[in-house]
């Protein structure tokens, strides 16, 4: 007989006569001989925890955890975790392996996961930690424009704007696809504004705003905000053709004229709202 089965089987009896202690004693020794059985580990854990001692009991368990999840073994894995958090709340790290190994075929539970690991990445003040773990999340359900709220909010005050302001983007074009008045200008209008403030006000997403404020009848505003960018270089033709739009729409042909000449022969459109603009002086 094997060492390890000789340690074992005297183990097995000590745990008979309820001496658990001396039992762990003698598993301990079978694991100096065969340290990767892990039905021993697994054996002392649930021993340590039979005799109060919670924290050596999640050691082991958080160390067959990590074997079977390498390994790639998920069930026996998620089961193995499922006994962690039977012991107390687990660190919101090992959370999002955990809920890594869920997503394909419980996608629900990950999901709640998730977001348990970002709250407790919060209280920790981990930002960074809370961000990752809602960008899992929302990765769960992109078409979400719930969740791509959450996810910029929590970018914001991790500070990463560039984040944030894309996620509130991506939550205005989920928005806009919406049947009836919720999909209308006015309702999206109010994530385009957000993603200009956090972006710093990004040129493209400048444009953006500009066109959803003309469309809600918002002319003055979104001149305000393209005519300072009209003569730097570079200028897109969607920032000039907007900017005309809005001079027109509030009956400034000079303006409208200013913005659209240099577009006369390369954007369809433009002639058409130069002889607006004409039609206006």
């Amino acid at each position: 007989m094997a060492d390890s089965a000789k340690f074992i089987e005297k183990a097995e009896k000590l745990v008979q006569k309820g001496r658990l202690d001396e039992a762990v004693q003698e598993y301990l020794l079978a694991l100096a001989e065969e340290p990767n059985n892990e039905s021993v580990v697994e054996i002392v854990a649930e021993l340590y925890l039979r005799q109060g001692l919670a924290a050596k009991g999640q050691e082991c368990y958080q160390y067959l955890f990590e074997r079977l999840r390498e390994r790639g073994d998920t069930p026996k894995a998620t089961l193995v975790f499922r006994k962690l958090l039977k012991i107390g709340p687990q660190e919101p790290a090992k959370m999002m392996e955990f809920a890594a190994l869920l997503e394909k075929n419980k996608p629900e539970e990950a999901a709640s996961v998730y977001q348990t690991a970002s709250e407790t990445f919060r209280q920790n003040k981990d930002l960074v930690g809370a961000l990752e773990a809602t960008k899992r999340l929302t990765a769960l359900d992109p078409t979400d424009g719930d969740l791509q709220c959450l996810l910029a909010e929590t970018a914001v005050e991790a500070g990463h704007n560039d984040e944030a302001s894309a996620a509130f983007l991506r939550a205005a074009e989920i928005q806009r696809r919406q049947t009836g008045s919720r999909g209308g200008a006015e309702s999206v209008l109010p994530l385009v504004e957000r993603a200009y403030q956090v972006s710093g006000g990004d040129r493209s997403i400048t444009v953006s705003l500009a066109g959803l404020l003309l469309e809600t009848g918002k002319a003055q505003r979104a001149v305000e905000l393209l005519r300072p960018l009209a003569g730097s270089p570079g200028v897109s033709p969607d920032l000039l053709r907007t900017l005309g739009e809005a001079c027109l729409g509030l009956g400034d042909a000079a303006g409208a004229e200013s913005a659209l000449v240099s577009l006369a022969t390369t954007q369809p459109d433009a002639p058409r709202l130069l002889t607006r603009a004409a039609q206006r002086y």
